[in-house]
């Protein structure tokens, strides 16, 4: 058994059953768009990956969507780490771009 999500909702929220591992976001009413992540676990055991199905991620048609494998006696700890912080990364450092663009642009005029 692995991860397999595909929903489409207005809320923003943590899915609170099916699979711990995953988290889904969709921030728009109007926009009836499906996104879709599987994972699926292999003959060693226990499941450590995690997953992330961002809509509206960034900007209004952006999306994030990841699965993160996890590894070793703290892959299910990583995975869930990295899903939970790499979203808000990607958007600090995208944003700091765009504001040191503006900023240059200002200085050299």
């Amino acid at each position: 058994m692995g991860i397999c999500i595909s929903k489409a909702s207005p809320e923003i929220h943590d899915i609170d059953y099916g699979h711990e591992h995953v988290i889904y976001y969709q921030q728009t009413i109007s926009d009836h768009r499906i996104g879709s992540l599987h994972t699926h676990q292999g003959s060693k055991g226990f499941n450590q990956d995690a997953a992330i199905l961002y809509q509206d991620y960034g900007m209004e048609n952006g999306a994030l969507g990841g699965v993160f494998d996890g590894h070793g006696r703290n892959g299910q700890i990583v995975s869930k780490f990295v899903r939970n912080r790499l979203p808000s990364l990607i958007i600090n450092q995208r944003n700091s771009t765009i504001t040191k663009g503006k900023t240059d642009n200002f200085t050299n005029k």
